[in-house]
């Protein structure tokens, strides 16, 4: 697991003439959607600003991963991001598999599922786990057979303030109806989007 610190030691031994805020609070103004992101998907977003006009987003990308540890790469550098403020929204898919097939009507039950009013699942915080209300915080849910032994399911949800780990969406699955808990899932960011609805970038 590399730190943001580990990250911001790591720009600044490539002289790449670049700057990273420090917030209000003393901590780095990491562009990282929140610890949501960075864990379930391993990939963090960095705000910073370029200090001279002679370096392109090719010769800082290559110029980073030079210097990080194995393992860890930047993908992307691209100019005018937007602020983690403008970041609301995250749109997931989570592939649901079933050693023996697809349990008789479980798209149409996990669907009518994400309509209740509030569905409560244990969601652990640094101040210990405690029962929360995910229907907020959850804008829009789609269930779909893939064929017979797996189920998409393609949800927009908050990622920051509130945030929702897609985890719990599978979570709530297995406490409300465990007779449709997949013996396998994984979950897959497609994109970000902000206050406008627009894809974050």
């Amino acid at each position: 697991h590399t730190t943001v610190a580990e990250v911001v030691d790591v720009i600044d031994r490539t002289d790449t003439v670049l700057q990273i805020e420090v917030g209000r609070n003393g901590r780095y103004d990491i562009v990282y959607g929140n610890v949501l992101m960075a864990k379930l998907f391993d990939q963090r977003l960095l705000d910073f600003d370029v200090m001279a006009d002679h370096i392109t987003n090719e010769e800082i990308k290559d110029r980073l991963n030079n210097c990080l540890v194995r393992g860890v790469k930047v993908l992307d550098v691209y100019d005018q991001g937007q602020k983690i403020r403008d970041l609301t929204t995250l749109r997931v898919n989570v592939t649901m598999e079933y050693d023996t097939g697809i349990p008789e009507d479980a798209v149409k039950r996990i669907d009518e599922l994400f309509t209740r009013e509030c569905i409560f699942v244990e969601k652990k915080s640094k101040s210990g786990n405690q029962m929360q209300d995910i229907i907020p915080m959850i804008q829009s849910v789609t269930v779909e057979p893939q064929d017979e032994n797996t189920i998409l399911m393609d949800a927009v949800i908050c990622c920051q303030n509130p945030s929702l780990n897609p985890n719990l969406l599978v979570a709530a699955i297995c406490n409300e109806i465990p007779d449709c808990k997949p013996d396998f899932f994984k979950c897959r960011r497609i994109d970000l989007y902000d206050k406008k609805k627009e894809i974050f970038r």
